[in-house]
């Protein structure tokens, strides 16, 4: 973590929204209260009232660190310390960045409102000027939305990241930053007994539960939303650092409703009622009350300012892996199972009757309920619970393609086969020497997170015969052994597909490709545009159909399907050069596309040490899911430009369900 980033940037965010939170105030709350008093305040308790100090420190506080912030990121960007720096170089870092032209943005926004405010003291039209103010203000504050996480998402995600954002700041400010005026309301008040002043303190206390209401339902909702973004589980909340500093957030933000709703509905009645009953001042206990709860709130909001100037230069949960502390973690899956539902029925229904008991005050009901469901509860919990590793919620951080499938297949072959099998069904020929038959490893994979079965390839299984390869093996190739393990056990599955288009798909592990001297492409850069009939050939047996393919491929390609052919052998793209094939369609030879993509075609693989197909075609839809598959020896259908056409209409109205796998990110 940056500290100096953290630091400048918690002090530009609390500048800002006590800017913010004081002039919205003025606007929403005290103009709104004083319209509507019968009696006005006394001038001598209106002048208690430091406002134009407020506003001129938490002004000049946001300009200074706004060009110490941008200097200091200026240093980590260039990587240089910042007496190193040029002037071209920060220049550079001005102009031509986003944080740099935010930066330029927000001393553009600060000396607009400072003319504002300096304007507001001498026009008469002081409300209007306030009011422009405050959207100056509000630009200030809301800046922060576009030097966060958020640009790091793309396209849509990117919006709704950056409206979530920006209305989460502004609401804090309404809320948060307000809460300095109200509290000085609630000092001054104790200062005038006069009739006006507890009446203004009243509505005004009234006025702003509402703004409150409205400003912590926003927080809670655009926070979810944001959290979706950063963190994205539950686990993460937990195993990474900025799950940590987002939980002890939330622990903070729920002691700061705590406060606000023993305002809300215990103190602000009472000076409701105080007000209403045309007393000259309001209970002193009462006040205090307020006072002191309002005095808590802001302390809390500091230390929550605090911990978001962490977060704004702490690595996102979504992208870091989540070390999971503790020795168990709950494996839901079990709550299908008959016992775990029955517990967990039990324990609501005992719950149930053990609340309406309570209500009738019949006390032995009250307990007898109370105790069947701690009992069901820990029934179900002990039956969800299963052990955990620090690594059971590791994603895997090479990408699903066939390039890492390809090369996971020849470490599996060098460390794992002789004991597991060619397949990894534990038929290896040490398997009939141990003690123990080795495990199936497509099950596993199939049946169990990722991050476990990292573990128990790093470190091992006490009292089985499988022997920990941390140090013979880098985490990198253990993920690529696991995406082939993967292949391995959609293997049966894809024995089944035929050549029309089903609901039940398989993600295509992604490629790259080059036709020509054209770009290289890869296959996630078809999605959401093309579908892709992907053909693996072999001269001896293609040359016909590519011909074939050759003739429609325009009209497929205006009906949305791209055809892609990929040659077995360097030899085998040289032998289509002078058969009328068109070169479009041909790609350049790709062994690990070759060797994955023979996997899924197992029926027509050849016999001995040869993986690859003599020809085999896949059509892959929009969303990158294989949906159908055609061999030769599966008879003439594909050969027919209407039946594909066909299929890929079917693929445009069928979605498709893809194949569970525990930790399944589909890779884009």
């Amino acid at each position: 973590m940056n500290t100096t980033l953290a630091v400048l940037r918690t002090i530009y965010f609390a500048a800002a929204i006590v800017l913010f939170g004081e002039l919205a105030f003025r606007t929403w709350v005290e103009h709104a209260a004083l319209r509507r008093l019968s009696e006005r305040p006394a001038d001598a308790w209106r002048a208690l009232w430091p406002r134009s100090v407020i506003r001129a420190a938490a002004l000049a506080t946001a300009l200074i660190a706004a060009v110490l912030w941008f200097l200091a990121q200026a240093e980590v960007m260039s990587g240089m310390p910042l007496a190193a720096l040029s002037r071209d170089a920060l220049r550079s870092a001005l102009f031509d960045t986003g944080f740099g032209r935010v930066s330029l943005i927000r001393v553009a926004l600060a000396v607009a409102l400072a003319v504002v405010l300096v304007l507001a003291r001498k026009d008469r039209r002081c409300d209007l000027m306030m009011k422009a103010g405050s959207w100056f203000a509000a630009g200030l504050l809301g800046s922060i939305a576009w030097t966060g996480h958020a640009n790091v998402e793309q396209g849509f995600d990117h919006l709704i990241h950056v409206c979530s954002d920006l209305a989460h700041l502004i609401a804090a400010g309404a809320w948060l930053g307000a809460l300095p005026a109200l509290a000085l309301i609630f000092f001054m008040v104790r200062r005038d007994p006069s009739r006006g002043a507890a009446e203004f303190a009243a509505l005004a206390t009234r006025r702003f539960s509402v703004v409150g209401i409205a400003s912590v339902s926003t927080l809670a909702f655009t926070g979810l939303a944001n959290a979706w973004y950063t963190v994205g589980t539950v686990p993460a909340l937990i195993g990474t650092e900025y799950g940590r500093l987002l939980a002890l957030k939330l622990l903070l933000f729920g002691a700061m409703l705590a406060f606000a709703a023993v305002n809300r509905f215990r103190y602000t009645p009472e000076l409701v009622r105080s007000a209403n009953s045309g007393a000259a001042a309001s209970p002193s206990g009462t006040l205090s009350g307020l006072g002191a709860n309002t005095v808590g709130e802001i302390a809390l909001g500091i230390a929550v300012l605090g911990i978001v100037g962490a977060l704004g230069v702490t690595a996102p949960g979504t992208h870091t892996q989540t070390v999971w502390p503790l020795r168990y973690t709950f494996a839901w899956e079990a709550a299908r199972d008959h016992s775990v539902s029955i517990a967990l029925c039990l324990a609501i229904a005992a719950a149930s009757i053990a609340i309406a008991a309570g209500k009738r005050r019949h006390r032995l009901a009250l307990a007898g309920g109370t105790g069947v469901a701690a009992v069901a509860l820990s029934i179900a919990v002990s039956l969800l619970a299963v052990p955990a590793y620090p690594t059971t919620y590791f994603r895997s951080p090479i990408p699903y393609s066939a390039a890492s499938i390809a090369l996971g297949g020849e470490v599996y072959a060098a460390h794992c086969s002789s004991c597991h099998g060619a397949r990894g069904h534990g038929d290896g020929p040490a398997a009939a020497t141990l003690a123990e038959h080795p495990a199936n490893l497509p099950e596993h994979v199939l049946h169990h997170r990722q991050g476990d079965v990292l573990w128990w390839i790093e470190h091992g299984i006490p009292g089985t015969p499988m022997p920990a390869f941390e140090g013979q093996i880098e985490p990198s190739r253990i993920w690529n052994v696991m995406h082939w393990l993967r292949v391995q056990a959609e293997l049966e599955s894809a024995k089944r597909m035929g050549n029309a288009v089903q609901a039940w798909a398989i993600e295509a592990p992604n490629f790259t490709f080059q036709i020509d001297h054209r770009r290289q492409e890869s296959l996630s850069d078809q999605r959401g545009q093309y579908s892709v009939l992907l053909v693996l050939f072999d001269p001896a047996e293609s040359l016909a159909r590519l011909r074939a393919l050759s003739e429609v491929q325009r009209a497929l390609g205006e009906s949305g399907l791209r055809v892609i052919a990929i040659p077995s052998s360097d030899e085998a793209r040289a032998a289509t050069g002078s058969h009328g094939i068109d070169a479009s369609i041909l790609a350049s030879f790709s062994r690990p596309v070759v060797s994955a993509y023979a996997i899924f075609a197992p029926e027509n693989s050849p016999q001995g040490n040869r993986a690859e197909p003599r020809h085999a075609e896949f059509l892959i839809d929009r969303q990158g899911y294989i949906r159908a598959r055609w061999t030769p020896n599966h008879g003439s259908a594909w050969t027919h430009e209407s039946y594909l056409l066909s299929q890929l209409l079917a693929m445009e109205h069928v979605k498709a369900r893809p194949s569970v796998h525990p930790d399944h990110d589909h890779v884009h």
